[in-house]
């Protein structure tokens, strides 16, 4: 602590640290004298660390990070999980509000509604918030463009794996140029809080994101969900040919421009290139919950496959309005996510020809390495399937998402059987009739007079026989028929072709995946493909 004279603080802080004081505490830009008199007074003043506190963050803000830091490591993760929604649910726009009014420089000029400015930025009102911080309207005086300014919780700002993470968002965003991809304008990493710049998306009426989309009109028609899909899957090939995973793909942060199809992701708060481990955080999974991949969920090591089942997800809400894995606690959730089916898209709604859940679940198979292959190759897929619900007669549905291959029936199948029996009985006669007694070596053929031998070497039915040409007469084989072995082989004809039969005839009870003969605990082998 730097010693100071203790008879300057009436002078200095009269009763109580004012404003101006309170803000150079957070952007530690007071004077050390004068710092170390103000750190002494906030221990002894209840009144003055209640202003710091409301200054730095809400209330809600300090509450949710209190219950997380405090949480004992049983309750911890759970906590964690369910950050983002209990602070949404807890915190009102008047104390957002107050709390950007409190850090923001007051306007010089009289703007209607202002809630101040954040060095050249003109901010106009509260576009949302989070467990990492709050996304503002505003606008840049400079460039004169409507602006969302995303800043870093103050409560957050002085831990620097917060700080890593926020600017991590915006390098893994600036480092990928696509159409689909939110653009970084600018960033702010050393300012209190840090914040970043972007584009204005939607609009306070129709809505910024997917999310508020899916909630104002419920389930979207197929073509549009396939065509927003597409555009994400295109964004995430960029993103991956660059080596980043986005990892946090879902409604909330796929964003809607205003009377325009097209679509942006946002919020690379979580991206971290494919091979960087540095930014971790024991016992915690980052993420939400109902889009997570299975091995994500698992807390295992994720890869641009994650991505893509997160994106199977997106599209199945799209679908249906509401996420395919939805329990009561973010851990039911997850387990859900890990162990159990999707329930068929068709079964919810009835209206979406079959082959509609043949494509979503190409997307949510558990086993990463059976999922499909890239993003690219899932953009083009839906881009087919797209063109194929707009114009059916001239773009035909893509070969991978035609019905399963239809099953002969169980009379063909036993008529195979029967068939391939005969065949092999018929093969065996003329052996039969060849096969030659065994202890005999010298029998003539049927219907031929055996020769007499002569002692010139010459027999009854004709000339001399050399040597060469007895050597040249064919020989008989012993080619006899087991018949003791026909029943054993029979057999096991019957059981190749029931095994057969059996694997054929998912196509009778209805198209499975091997995800789904597995997690009912059959063999995968056998399973029709999709």
């Amino acid at each position: 602590m730097v010693a100071v004279n203790r008879s300057s603080w009436g002078k200095a802080f009269p009763g109580h640290c004012d404003e101006a004081v309170l803000k150079g505490l957070l952007d530690e830009s007071l004077a050390a004298d004068l710092q170390a008199v103000a750190e002494d007074h906030l221990a002894a003043c209840t009144s003055c660390r209640d202003r710091l506190e409301t200054l730095a963050a809400a209330p809600a803000l300090w509450t949710e990070t209190r219950r997380i830091y405090e949480a004992d490591e049983s309750t911890r993760h759970a906590t964690a999980l369910n950050f983002g929604s209990a602070v949404q649910q807890g915190r009102s726009d008047d104390s957002i509000t107050s709390w950007l009014r409190a850090i923001a420089q007051p306007c010089q000029e009289d703007a209607s509604g202002s809630l101040g400015h954040i060095d050249r930025y003109r901010i106009d009102s509260v576009i949302g918030s989070g467990g990492m911080g709050v996304v503002a309207a505003g606008f840049d005086e400079q460039l004169a463009r409507p602006i969302a300014i995303k800043l870093l919780a103050p409560h957050l700002a002085g831990l620097a794996p917060a700080r890593r993470r926020f600017a991590r968002e915006a390098r893994a965003a600036a480092a990928i140029v696509h159409p689909a991809i939110m653009p970084i304008y600018s960033v702010s990493e050393q300012s209190h809080p840090p914040y970043l710049v972007m584009p204005l998306v939607g609009s306070a009426t129709a809505g910024r994101s997917l999310q508020q989309r899916i909630d104002r009109e419920g389930p979207l028609d197929l073509e549009t969900a396939l065509g927003i899909a597409a555009q994400v899957a295109e964004g995430l090939a960029a993103a991956h040919e660059r080596g980043v995973v986005h990892r946090d793909i879902k409604p909330g942060n796929i964003l809607m421009e205003e009377n325009s199809p097209r679509v942006l992701i946002g919020d690379f708060g979580l991206a971290r290139a494919i091979d960087d481990a540095t930014v971790t955080v024991s016992g915690m999974v980052a993420g939400t919950p109902q889009y997570m991949s299975p091995e994500q969920a698992a807390g295992e090591a994720v890869g641009p496959g994650s991505d893509l089942f997160s994106l199977g997800s997106v599209l199945y809400a799209m679908l249906t309005g509401r996420p395919p894995f939805v329990a009561d606690s973010p851990i039911a959730v997850l387990r859900k996510v890990i162990d159990t089916p999707v329930q068929p898209v068709v079964s919810r709604v009835e209206s979406l020809p079959p082959w509609v859940d043949r494509l979503v679940r190409l997307f949510l198979v558990k086993d990463a390495n059976a999922r499909i292959v890239s993003a690219a190759e899932a953009a083009q897929l839906l881009r087919e399937t797209e063109a194929h619900v707009r114009n059916p007669s001239r773009y035909p549905l893509p070969a991978r998402l035609g019905p399963p291959h239809r099953l002969k029936t169980k009379s063909t199948i036993t008529a195979m059987i029967a068939a391939i029996v005969l065949v092999m009985v018929g093969a065996s006669l003329p052996l039969l009739r060849q096969q030659t007694p065994q202890g005999s070596n010298d029998k003539s053929k049927p219907g031929v007079a055996s020769p007499k031998t002569l002692p010139t070497g010459q027999t009854s039915a004709g000339p001399s026989v050399t040597a060469m040409e007895r050597s040249a007469a064919p020989t008989e084989t012993d080619v006899s028929w087991h018949w003791d072995a026909l029943p054993v082989e029979l057999q096991q004809i019957r059981d190749s072709l029931h095994e057969l039969e059996r694997d054929l005839n998912l196509d009778a009870v209805g198209f499975e995946s091997i995800d789904d003969r597995r997690h009912r605990g059959q063999p995968a082998s056998g399973t029709a493909t999709q």
